[in-house]
C-alpha cells in the first residue's frame, strides 16, 4: 500500500499553508522544495475543495516522477535513504499545517499518548468505513489485546444517551468486574473473556492502564517491554538559550493541547505570570505561535539554560545516555530530554485551571504513567516532585549536595543546582548501570557520606 496515505489525514488550515511556504492559486496551494541530499524535488499540492494532498517526488535528471520511494516492494540502500528523508520532511510539514483531530474522548486520547510514550503502542485502524474504531495488536500473528471504538451509550446502557468511547480488553475478572458495576460485558468480542470500560472519566487512567497491560500479558505480550530502565528526572528552567538552530515543531500531545486551550482563558498575562508588561506580552505571543502551529523548537536539553544546565556539555545529543534522562514540563509532560520544545514560561504554581484541576492535579496521572515502576533518580525541586503521586515519589532516590565549611554543613540553591548539573555531566561521560555505583564516585569534589545519608536520601559533601 502507498504509504503517502499516512500523511495529511488531519484538518489542514489555510493560514498555516501560507506560513509554511505554500503558494495559493485559487483553490490550490502548491509547495516545492529541492531535497539537495537526494537531487530530487518534493512537490505538494493541497486541494482545499476536495481536502486532499497530492504528493510527488520529481527527478529533474530523468525528467519524471521518482515512484520507487512509494512502492513497498522497492528495495535498496538509496530507496531506503529517500524514504527516510521524505518521511521526515513530510512529518515536519504536516506538523506545520495541520492539527491532530480528536477521534475519541479526552481520556482516551490521554491514554493513547501515555502508552505510546511508555511502550510505543499505537492503534491500528483496520476499517475505512469505521474511522472511530481501532485495535491494539501484538506479535507476528497481530493478536488483538484491545479494541477502542466510539459507540452509542444505548447499545451498552439504556439509561444513558449520546456517544461514548469504549475500550474492550481481555480479562480474567470479567464476572467480578461486571457484578461490581466497574465495567460492562463486551460490546463485540467474546463476553466470556472480554470486557468494556467507558473512557469517560469514571475510571482513573491508572486503573485503565492496569487492565490494558494485563490484557497485553494475557495474549503473550513480550514482557521485556516491562524491563526496568533507570530514569533521571530534571526540571525545566526559567532561563532559555535562544541562540542556535530552531526548527518547526510538531503539535503538542493531547494533554498539552488541553493545557494550551486552558491558557486561552487568561485575560491579564502580566498578572497571571507576575511579569512586567513587555515580558508578559512576549509569553502571550509564544503561546499564540504554539496555537497556530508556527512555534519553533529545539531539544529541551539545549533550550533550557539555567545554572544546572550550564554545567552540562549539551552538544553531544547523540550520546545514548540521554535516553535515560527525562524532563518534567507543565506544557509537554514528563518526556525524554531530547524532546523538541518551543520557548515558553509556565510553572506549576500559576493559577491555571485545566478541566477543573490545577496543573499539578491534571498532570499527575500522566507523570505517574510515564515513570511506571522504573528506578528513578530525582534531581527535581519539591515543586516538580509534587506532581507525582505519593506512591511514586516514595521510590525516588534523591541526592543533596552540601559544603563543609569549618565543620558546618551548608547548602543553598547555587550549590544544589551546580551539583546536579555536574552529576549529569559525570554520568554523560561515564554512565552507571546501577545507581549504587554513584556512591563510589567523586563529582567535582563532592563525595558520598554514608553516615549522613538515608536509604533514598543520599548526601554528597565537598570540603570548602
Amino acid at each position: 500500500m502507498d504509504w503517502r496515505r499516512n500523511f495529511f489525514q488531519n484538518p489542514v488550515f489555510a493560514e498555516r499553508l501560507v506560513a509554511a511556504g505554500f503558494v495559493q492559486q485559487g483553490k490550490l496551494y502548491q509547495y516545492q522544495e529541492g531535497l539537495d541530499e537526494l537531487d530530487l524535488e518534493l512537490q505538494l499540492q493541497w486541494n482545499s475543495e476536495q481536502q486532499e494532498m497530492d504528493i510527488r517526488l520529481w527527478d529533474p535528471v530523468a525528467e519524471a516522477d521518482y515512484q520507487l520511494a512509494f512502492l513497498p516492494s522497492a528495495k535498496g540502500a538509496y530507496v531506503g535513504q529517500v524514504r527516510k528523508l521524505l518521511w521526515e520532511k513530510l512529518s515536519q510539514i504536516e506538523g506545520q499545517i495541520s492539527q491532530p483531530q480528536r477521534l475519541f474522548s479526552a481520556q482516551a486520547e490521554s491514554l493513547l499518548d501515555l502508552v505510546k510514550a511508555r511502550w510505543g503502542w499505537e492503534l491500528a485502524f483496520l476499517w475505512k468505513k469505521l474511522p472511530k474504531a481501532a485495535v491494539f495488536r501484538y506479535g507476528s500473528k497481530q493478536t488483538w489485546f484491545g479494541v477502542l471504538q466510539e459507540v452509542d451509550w444505548q447499545k451498552i446502557d439504556a439509561r444513558k444517551q449520546g456517544p461514548v468511547t469504549l475500550l474492550s480488553l481481555k480479562s480474567e475478572q470479567v464476572v467480578a468486574l461486571v457484578d461490581a458495576g466497574s465495567a460492562y460485558p463486551d460490546y463485540h468480542m467474546n463476553k466470556k473473556y472480554w470486557i468494556s470500560f467507558p473512557l469517560d472519566g469514571s475510571h482513573s487512567l491508572e486503573e485503565i492502564l492496569k487492565h490494558l497491560v494485563k490484557s497485553y500479558q494475557l495474549i503473550g505480550g513480550d514482557l521485556t517491554l516491562e524491563r526496568k530502565m533507570m530514569k533521571i528526572l530534571l526540571p525545566t528552567a526559567k532561563e532559555l538559550d535562544l541562540k542556535g538552530t530552531f526548527v518547526s515543531g510538531e503539535p503538542l500531545s493531547p494533554a498539552g493541547q488541553t493545557v494550551l486551550q486552558a491558557l486561552e482563558e487568561v485575560e491579564n498575562w502580566s498578572t497571571f505570570f507576575k511579569l512586567k508588561e513587555d515580558k508578559a506580552r512576549e509569553e502571550e505571543e509564544r503561546f499564540q505561535a504554539l496555537r497556530v502551529g508556527q512555534a519553533q523548537t529545539k531539544p529541551a536539553l539545549q533550550l533550557f539554560n539555567g545554572l544546572m544546565y550550564r554545567q552540562i556539555d549539551r552538544t553531544q545529543v547523540d550520546n545514548p545516555f540521554w535516553n535515560q534522562v527525562w524532563i518534567t514540563s507543565s506544557l509537554y509532560g514528563c518526556v525524554p530530554i531530547l524532546t523538541p520544545m518551543a520557548p515558553h514560561r509556565l510553572d506549576f504554581q500559576v493559577p491555571l485551571q485545566v478541566e477543573g484541576q490545577s496543573l499539578t492535579q491534571f498532570w499527575r496521572p500522566h507523570f505517574d504513567a510515564a515513570i511506571g515502576s522504573d528506578p528513578v533518580l530525582s534531581l527535581l525541586s519539591s515543586e516538580f516532585e509534587q506532581v507525582f503521586s505519593k506512591e511514586v515519589r516514595e521510590n525516588f532516590i534523591r541526592i543533596q549536595f552540601k559544603e563543609n565549611k569549618g565543620g558546618v554543613l551548608k547548602t543553598h540553591s547555587t550549590i544544589s543546582k551546580k551539583g546536579r548539573g555536574l552529576l549529569i555531566q559525570s554520568l554523560a561521560e561515564k554512565p552507571v548501570h546501577d545507581l549504587e555505583e554513584l556512591k563510589t564516585r567523586t563529582i567535582a569534589g563532592f563525595a558520598y557520606q554514608a553516615e549522613l545519608s538515608a536509604a533514598k536520601e543520599w548526601i554528597f559533601v565537598r570540603e570548602s
